[in-house]
């Protein structure tokens, strides 16, 4: 499995031995794990930062020749924000950078943010995938995602995804795992992976006509507020357009009247009555947060995806969901 993905890979994003790969993500993350056997498998080198830190990344990619390096939003929207008005932005890729290719995974990248890289020359790619698949299943190519910023591209060569008529997202393909082991009191239970060859993602997306695959949440996260189904991402995207906001991350909590109500936190240099208020103009009555706390970054696991459990526990509430 790991060898056809690896090929796999390969073909998408034109990989050659002579590139070399920024290790930015732990080897406890399959996509930092990936990058290493990859690595290996195609020849490349692997450069060996340490903690990422955007405000060295420019120079480190001109020092080690840096071709590709897997990026979760978080880090890409820091790289965003050093190159905002830096001499870069004025001069996007300089001749000789060798960078080709940010892979971009591991949480879900809003596509404004992905906008705003390619702006800046910052070759983003958009991917989607998981473990249970040796990591990518689709990735977009820094052109595509410019193109296409709402999108994770298209699926690697013979890996198949379809959508359920509930719209979770499912794959088919050799990089599949054979089988999910956990661990019980009574020793190792072997479980299978699949049903009739299908791995049940618990992503909910979309496809086109084009094979373009467009994630749009994740089955069991959706908020239901006064009998009114609320899509976390949408109201995360419409509080990003208002000035100020730097980004978002809307949760439901328990509501005894209401079953769930809406709540945010937000980053970036803007009052949370303002939020508020221009939430009020651009969302239905709903999916408006009733609370809005305003934070110096949005809690993340240690893999860089956003942590729910952790914003639950900033708004007072027990962290059981």
């Amino acid at each position: 499995a790991v060898r056809r993905h690896t090929e796999a890979v390969r073909a998408r994003l034109e990989l050659r031995p002579s590139d070399v790969w920024a290790a930015t993500l732990s080897p406890a993350h399959v996509g930092g794990l990936m990058l290493v056997v990859r690595a290996a498998l195609l020849g490349c080198g692997v450069a060996c930062l340490g903690r990422f830190d955007a405000e060295r990344w420019t120079t480190q990619v001109a020092d080690f020749g840096v071709t590709h390096a897997s990026l979760v939003p978080t880090m890409l929207r820091r790289l965003v924000e050093v190159h905002r008005g830096s001499a870069m932005a004025k001069d996007p890729k300089p001749d000789g950078s060798p960078l080709r290719a940010l892979l971009i995974g591991g949480a879900h990248a809003p596509p404004e943010l992905l906008r705003r890289a390619a702006a800046l020359g910052l070759p983003a790619a958009a991917t989607w995938g998981m473990s249970e698949a040796s990591s990518q299943v689709a990735t977009a190519t820094p052109p595509e995602t410019a193109a296409h910023a709402d999108a994770v591209g298209r699926p690697l060569d013979g890996i198949a995804v379809r959508a359920t008529p509930e719209g979770e997202l499912e794959i088919h393909g050799p990089t599949l795992a054979a089988a999910r082991l956990r661990l019980e009191p009574e020793g190792v239970v072997r479980e299978p992976l699949t049903v009739d060859g299908w791995y049940p993602t618990g992503d909910l997306g979309s496809i086109d006509a084009e094979g373009r695959i467009r994630v749009t949440g994740r089955r069991g996260t959706g908020i239901i507020s006064g009998g009114v189904n609320v899509d976390p991402l949408e109201v995360e995207a419409v509080l990003r357009t208002i000035d100020g906001v730097g980004d978002a991350l809307v949760l439901g909590l328990p509501d005894p009247e209401w079953g769930e109500r809406v709540v945010a936190l937000v980053t970036g240099e803007v009052e949370a009555e303002a939020v508020a208020r221009e939430a009020a103009v651009r969302l239905a009555p709903a999916k408006r947060p009733r609370r809005i706390v305003r934070v110096p970054e949005l809690p993340t696991t240690s893999i860089g995806k956003p942590d729910r459990r952790a914003a639950r526990e900033l708004f007072g509430r027990p962290a059981d969901r």
